[in-house]
């Protein structure tokens, strides 16, 4: 089940690509490695996080929407060396027929060339999939806790056993003791 979660209601887990406002309670994503997983603390339970879908422009143009652009960028070309061919005797007939002409060509050059991809955006929620209910958390303990060599923070991997004795390791697990403190006491936890 997938869910959108608010940046101000979780607890990230795992070292995350952003840096965080927090008058605004908005995060700035940085584009990741592709197949990085990333982990949160939620009221319902340990998710994991999608931020590939947060990262998505809205800028990035369609197939179909450069397809449209060529083909009317091809028409202007068209009229625009029709009217010279036309009335080529009148000078305001060759300069619309040479704006329609040139516009024509820098609108299909735009369409063809790639678009910018989005290395970061701001948001306020993420999309993220509940991966270990609260009420299935038997016990979460640490393991394998080392200082980041980037920063001052610790990681470590969380080890969560569930009441039908799954184990899950959730790795990379920034301040690991300091972060289970945390959502024991915000989500008012007993395990």
């Amino acid at each position: 089940m997938r869910d959108n979660l608010k940046i101000r209601d979780i607890v990230i887990l795992t070292r995350f690509p952003f840096d965080y406002d927090e008058k605004t309670g908005e995060v700035t994503l940085r584009r990741t490695v592709s197949g990085e997983k990333f982990y949160a603390a939620g009221k319902n339970g340990i998710y994991k996080l999608d931020i590939s879908e947060s990262l998505q422009s809205k800028e990035q143009t369609s197939v179909i929407n450069r397809i449209k652009t060529v083909i009317i960028s091809l028409i202007m070309i068209a009229g625009g060396v029709s009217i010279i061919r036309e009335y080529w005797y009148f000078i305001l007939a060759d300069v619309l027929g040479g704006m329609a002409t040139l516009s024509g060509i820098i609108l299909m050059a735009d369409s063809l060339l790639p678009r910018k991809v989005v290395t970061s955006r701001r948001v306020s929620s993420l999309t993220g999939e509940l991966l270990i209910p609260w009420i299935t958390v038997a016990n979460i303990s640490v393991s394998s806790e080392f200082t980041n060599p980037n920063s001052s923070s610790t990681l470590g991997t969380w080890s969560v056993t569930t009441v039908n004795g799954k184990n899950v390791i959730i790795p990379n697990v920034e301040n690991p003791y300091q972060k289970l403190d945390l959502i024991r006491s915000k989500y008012n936890l007993k395990f």
